[in-house]
């Protein structure tokens, strides 16, 4: 009900996520079962799982990007910004790694859908994306169950 009526919905950005959310819960699906035995501890967990991520990065760095990436100046300021990204994104999968250690990957999967809706809130709210009561209906939906 979410895409429905979506005023610039866009076939192609629909699969990509539509794979994301396939990939992260597979993710997701695997951490719980190799954290949840103790076979493996949440450092080495990332340990683990940030080269493979980095790699999906990578190749779709190469794909979507490379070729802008060639004409921008590496100025300090995008090197800062470059590095406290990597800094944030550490932080993200360490917090997303523990919390799957610590809780469960039904935990993450509650969480899924009102981090999507956060993420439409701000959408709305910051660059004035027009939403439609169809996808309204569909996000109250997703969060009531």
């Amino acid at each position: 009900l979410s895409t429905v009526g979506e005023v610039k919905f866009n076939m192609l950005g629909f699969i990509i996520q539509f794979t994301g959310v396939f990939c992260e819960c597979s993710r997701c699906l695997i951490m719980d079962l190799l954290l949840s035995n103790k076979k493996i501890d949440s450092l080495s967990m990332l340990y683990y799982m940030a080269p493979i991520s980095s790699l999906t990065l990578f190749a779709g760095f190469l794909y979507f990007e490379f070729f802008q990436f060639l004409t921008v100046t590496l100025s300090p300021s995008l090197l800062l910004a470059l590095f406290l990204n990597g800094c944030l994104s550490f932080s993200l999968n360490m917090a997303v790694i523990l919390l799957v250690g610590n809780a469960s990957v039904v935990v993450m999967s509650v969480c899924g859908p009102l981090k999507d809706i956060i993420l439409v809130l701000l959408s709305v709210l910051l660059f004035r994306t027009p939403i439609t009561l169809m996808q309204v209906v569909g996000y109250n939906i997703s969060v009531l169950g």
